[in-house]
């Protein structure tokens, strides 16, 4: 039951990642960014560690979400 509840939870703040990273005009830090990331990654790694698989792979993608962000919205917009 925690597994879907996590599941869920994660889920829940994918859409907000998502739309930073789609906005052309967003700009989030480097040093946010990574960390959110690395964050993120590590909590992947525990819950699969601790058997909960559906809560693993959806921070894994929230993961690999603010690590695109990391890529693509690190720079600030140009002017123009």
């Amino acid at each position: 039951m925690w597994d879907w509840i996590l599941l869920g939870a994660t889920l829940a703040l994918t859409p907000g990642a998502l739309r930073t990273l789609f906005d052309r005009s967003a700009y989030i830090p480097r040093a946010t960014s990574g960390l959110f990331t690395v964050a993120i990654a590590i909590i992947a790694v525990t819950l699969t560690q601790m058997d909960a698989p559906l809560g693993a792979t959806a921070n894994a993608i929230g993961s690999c979400t603010w690590a695109a962000i990391f890529v693509a919205r690190g720079k600030r917009p140009s002017n123009g």
